[in-house]
């Protein structure tokens, strides 16, 4: 309860029980409000995020995952992926640092 995160002397003065109504009140908002930012959190991984943004982090990894899959099979292939992309050699053709691209050879 938020009243209790206050100091002593605004609860002593708080004889209507003003105060500690108030502060029910937004504790509501605020619970909501941490719940919200707790799943975001969550929605930063494969394995936690909601259904609705797997495909999302499949398209970040390069990752071709069919929306109308059940989320576990979403699940699945976005951490077949990583697997995939996290055993790549650094100097292989598929490098993206490797200095060449669609122009060519650098000079």
């Amino acid at each position: 309860m938020l009243s209790r995160s206050l100091p002593g002397i605004y609860r002593l003065k708080d004889d209507n029980n003003d105060l500690a109504r108030f502060l029910q009140i937004m504790a509501s908002p605020l619970a909501e409000t941490e719940a919200s930012i707790g799943q975001l959190y969550d929605d930063l991984f494969g394995a936690s995020a909601r259904g609705d943004f797997l495909p999302l982090i499949g398209d970040l990894i390069g990752a071709d995952i069919d929306p109308a899959l059940p989320a576990s099979l979403q699940r699945a292939t976005e951490t077949d992926v990583r697997i995939q992309v996290a055993k790549r050699p650094e100097g292989g053709e598929n490098n993206l640092q490797d200095g060449r691209g669609e122009m060519g050879e650098l000079r």
